[in-house]
């Protein structure tokens, strides 16, 4: 440390006299003197740099110097890499440290990044400094600025560095935003003036980005490079892909998510039909720029191949392929893009993903065998499948289906089967599921914009606060939320959702849930609530659950069974297969196709909506067990089509509805068809035939004892009359009236304390006092005591005129 602190003496005119130098020899001195001395007149000459250490080694171009520390150039999958691990000791500590450094006298105006690779696991401790300048060779020992990555503490640090190890100035810290693994972890941080700009993206995710102002107190900088603090027992293994430090690169124009989309698939070309017999996608530029494909990328789960020089011109059509199958495809066409190491595409199907050179997904498609459904001989081999309508981002059976040319297929081609089908589905939470006490998943309907770091702010909770958030790529259906405090069974917290969007720019309603740790569900905790077992082809069979307890339970524990006639279960089925919450007095939807439930009122946000083969349900009768995965039974039906309604016939798309949740299941009184007025069925909803009870005899809070009304001032029916009746005083009720699309339109009440029974009274009008339409309004009520204890409801009312 000596003899850097008399060099920079020498160099900055310092007085000599106030400073030692300590050596063991004179070949030592010398040694350190020239190898300084190089280092500090090379700073004269080098300054800006970029090196990713292709050339196999660290000493030239530019020449890296090393205190304490061990290095290796190694290969990696995308070329090569510096190993590094510190030698030097830190006293009382089993840690070591060292650095690794090269001459640098930017400090203004500049553009610093690095690209590294480096292990995580939950023991995991130590610190990579990246220097962006220092004031010395000697990087622990000079002033500057650093981020600091804090594998320990998992933070990273933006801070200035003073004239020891472990003394920085934090300037801004950005916590818990790294998971255990292997870490992709990279950086750009610009600097014009005093202001500074820091992005950081760990696995290709952005995880930090701010904007901040700071000026240094120094004004000449020598060195570029990394400190390392690393316990060899639990070494990190840090691997140095690439460094730069200079001027700003010039931005490139990036491809986007959605401006270049798969269209067409071949994954099965044999037996062929008139088309050669390989492997091809077809993919489509939605722009009106030209868009060069260099250096693209087409991923599956095992292999990623990446595409030549290719130009594709706005609102053109290519194919992708290997380069064997484009010897043979040049004869169908010439708009062929070469894929080096192109994936295998699955006759079964996979999860295709088109990813642009900066490597961030622009399309994706999980394409299955059963898209082939309606056509299944063509699922034998020779058959495309298409994308029927290019703006719709959705991908299932219905957008995708087998191409109708006669050659088998349309490479490079507008699609035979091309319609109009827009993507109309309304973003909807599905249903969220506990993984373990802090750890929590939200499954959505839809693919939803937007990265982890932007949706914090959209996310509130009550009762727990937020630690991180992460989407499962690509699809960005499944957002894992992990909380800072444990959950816990008697305890529910609340998440509210604001401002979602889907991948099509349909807004979500805003959603708030509630959840709390599971009990085992018991007898009758849960119930058959509603079965549609007689549908026609455009609909789909579904069974609506009802917990009718207190607790929040797993319906992953569950299963639904017939009996055959001995008695016996058989044709089982565990409907959900991860973890899924459901809240007390909530419903539950199990159905093959979610998307085909033609409910009138919509989808119901509070409710949990799941996609899964069911038992059999045939129109007639059958016989439905609902039991835990041990077999005991919680609830059983066995129903009759003459528990409809005798007036009705034609018993297509008519559900049966429970009328009282606490009266026997196996009770034909207790079971009525949907009423019309609802459409025929209440899926996610409160049954349109549940019993209304008066004061005396009712077990329910909150009814309507006449859902119509009709506010025309004619003296009939004027107002709409909520009546309810309360375990105890002191409960405060606050009442809000929602379109059946979800749109609130009027608070009716506002945490009124209540008496134990009693009604309110509602003129059907909006919040500004002007009439509401005629139509179908949900009402959702909570009641709150002085104890926390929580009752909701939903009921529904139709206004008339």
């Amino acid at each position: 440390m000596y003899i850097c602190d008399e060099l920079y003496a020498i160099t900055h005119n310092t007085p000599r006299c106030k400073i030692k130098i300590f050596f063991s020899d004179i070949q030592t001195f010398m040694k350190i003197y020239l190898t300084s001395i190089f280092l500090l007149f090379s700073t004269l000459v080098f300054g800006q740099f970029y090196d990713d250490f292709s050339d196999g080694n660290y000493t030239a171009n530019p020449r890296w110097f090393m205190s304490d520390m061990e290095a290796q150039i190694v290969t990696t999958s995308d070329g090569y890499a510096v190993e590094l691990h510190p030698t030097g000791e830190i006293e009382e500590n089993s840690m070591k440290k060292g650095s690794f450094r090269t001459a640098n006298t930017l400090i203004d105006n500049t553009w610093w990044g690095c690209d590294l690779t480096f292990d995580i696991n939950k023991n995991s401790e130590g610190e990579i400094r990246f220097y962006l300048m220092s004031t010395l060779p000697n990087l622990e020992s000079g002033e500057g600025y650093i981020l600091s990555i804090d594998l320990k503490e998992n933070k990273l640090v933006f801070a200035r560095t003073k004239d020891n190890l472990l003394n920085i100035d934090p300037i801004i810290t950005q916590h818990n935003v790294l998971n255990n693994g292997t870490i992709n972890f990279s950086c750009k941080i610009t600097k014009q003036k005093t202001n500074w700009t820091i992005i950081c993206y760990s696995n290709e995710k952005k995880i930090w980005q701010e904007d901040i102002s700071s000026s240094p107190n120094f004004n000449s900088a020598t060195s570029t490079g990394f400190l390392v603090i690393e316990n060899p027992k639990n070494p990190y293994n840090l691997h140095i892909n690439h460094v730069n430090c200079g001027d700003k690169p010039a931005e490139t124009e990036m491809i986007k998510g959605g401006e270049i989309i798969i269209s067409e698939i071949m994954a099965k070309p044999n037996p062929a039909v008139k088309l050669p017999e390989v492997e091809w996608i077809e993919i489509y530029n939605t722009t009106d720029r030209t868009l060069s494909l260099k250096d693209c990328k087409i991923s599956t789960s095992t292999k990623s191949g990446t595409f030549n020089d290719y130009i594709l011109e706005p609102h053109e059509y290519a194919v992708i392929c290997s380069y064997n199958a484009a010897l043979e495809m040049t004869e169908i066409t010439d708009k062929i893009c070469i894929v080096e190491s192109m994936p295998s595409l699955t006759n079964d199907g996979n999860l295709l993903i088109l990813k642009n050179k900066q490597n961030h997904n622009i399309s994706f498609v999980d394409y299955s065998i059963n898209w082939y459904e309606s056509e299944p001989f063509k699922a034998d081999g020779g058959w495309s499948l298409e994308r029927r309508d290019l703006s719709n981002p959705l991908s299932n059976s219905v957008t995708w289906v087998p191409s109708i040319d006669p050659r088998g297929g349309t490479p490079a081609e507008e699609n035979s089967t091309t319609c109009s089908l827009p993507d109309l589905l309304i973003p909807n939470i599905m249903k969220i599921g506990i993984e373990n006490e802090n750890f929590i998943k939200v499954y959505f309907n839809k693919p939803i914009q937007g990265e982890t770091i932007e949706l914090q702010k959209n996310i509130k909770i009550s009762g727990n606060s937020l630690k991180s958030l992460n989407w499962i790529e690509p699809q960005h259906e499944i957002l894992e939320i992990y909380l800072n405090e444990k959950l816990d069974s008697l305890n529910s917290i609340d998440i509210s959702f604001y401002n979602f969007e889907c991948i099509s720019g349909w807004s979500m309603n805003d959603t708030t849930i509630s959840i709390a740790l599971p009990h085992q569900a018991k007898y009758m905790d849960i119930i058959f609530n509603e079965l549609m077992p007689y549908v026609n082809k455009e609909n789909s069979k579904f069974i609506e659950l009802h917990n009718n307890s207190i607790y929040y339970i797993d319906l992953n524990q569950l299963m639904l069974s017939n009996r055959d006639d001995e008695n016996n279960l058989n044709n089982s089925k565990i409907f959900c297969s991860s973890s899924t919450i459901l809240p007390p007095q909530q419903y539950a939807i199990i159905t093959p196709d979610t998307s085909s439930i033609n409910c009138f009122l919509g989808i119901n946000p509070q409710s949990i909506y799941i996609t899964s083969t069911l038992p059999s349900m045939p129109a007639t009768e059958g016989k439905l067990v609902l039991s835990d995965r041990g077999g005991n039974i919680i609830d059983e039906i066995h129903y009759n089509e003459k528990w409809h309604h005798p007036l009705l016939k034609d018993l297509h798309n008519i559900s049966l509805e429970r009328i009282n949740p606490n009266e026997k299941t196996q009770d034909a009184t207790n079971w009525h068809s949907a009423s019309s007025s609802v459409g025929y069925n209440t899926a996610g909803w409160e049954n349109s035939q549940t019993v209304n009870n008066s004061f005396s005899s009712s077990q329910k809070h909150f009814w309507l004892k006449e859902s119509t009304f009709s506010p025309n001032n004619d003296g009939y029916q004027d107002l709409l009359t909520i009546y309810h009746n309360l375990p105890t005083q002191g409960y405060t009720i606050t009442i809000d009236a929602y379109t059946r699309n979800g749109t609130h339109i009027n608070r009716i009440i506002d945490n009124q304390l209540s008496s134990p029974q009693g009604y309110t009274l509602w003129d059907g009008t909006f919040t500004d006092n002007s009439q509401a339409p005629i139509g179908l309004y949900i009402l959702y009520i909570q009641a709150i005591n002085p104890d926390k204890d929580k009752i909701t409801c939903k009921l529904i009312a139709i206004k008339t005129s």
